[in-house]
This record gives C-alpha cells, structure tokens and sequence, in this order.
C-alpha cells in the first residue's frame, strides 16, 4: 500500500462543516468511500439535505480511486430517471473529493 500523499489533518468524525455542507451523521460506508446526510444552508433559512459521498481518507492518494469517484460523478450527472437519485454537486474540499447526492429516507 503506497503512502498517502495527503497533508492534511481533517477527521469528518470530529468535522461538523465539510466545505458548504453541515454533517448529520454518517449513513454507511464501503471500500471506497463513506456516506453522510448532511445539508446544505442558503439565505433565508433555506436549507437542502443530501447523502454526500466522500472518498475515504486512506485512499485520497490513490488516482483509480479518485477516477472512480470522477467517473461517477461524470455519468451520474447525465442521468435523470424517476427511479434513480439526482446527483447535485461533485467538488473538492481540504483534499477530499465529495459527491452530493439527492437524500431518500429510507430503504
């Protein structure tokens, strides 16, 4: 396993804000990344949820990771169907790429 080439000392555990989104908890995890709901705040008191994907921080210095989590971001955003969820947002914050993702409560 390479060294991790990232610098920083963010944790999400002990993170409450990630770039313009508000963790609320953390959902699940997997291999790759771990999924939050967190929200997204605007004037006015709007506000908007949703499952924000962030690629685990062990694996930032892996580039097929980092082109996974892009690829995904790249089709996701191509798609609108009823049955599949709405990709909102893909960006980079203190290192750690992340993918918004419309919340559905529930299974």
């Amino acid at each position: 396993m390479p060294t991790c080439c990232y610098s920083g000392n963010v944790d999400l555990h002990e993170t409450v804000q990630f770039g313009p989104y508000r963790l609320l908890r953390q959902l699940g995890s997997g291999g790759m990344a771990v999924v939050y709901l967190a929200e997204r705040q605007g004037p006015e008191g709007f506000s908007k949820q949703v499952a924000l994907k962030v690629i685990r921080e062990e694996l930032l210095c892996r580039p097929d990771v980092r082109e996974t989590l892009v690829n995904e971001a790249r089709l996701s955003q191509r798609l609108s169907h009823g049955n599949v969820v709405h990709t909102y947002d893909f960006g980079e914050e203190q290192g750690r790429y992340f993918l918004a993702m419309e919340y559905v409560d529930g299974w």
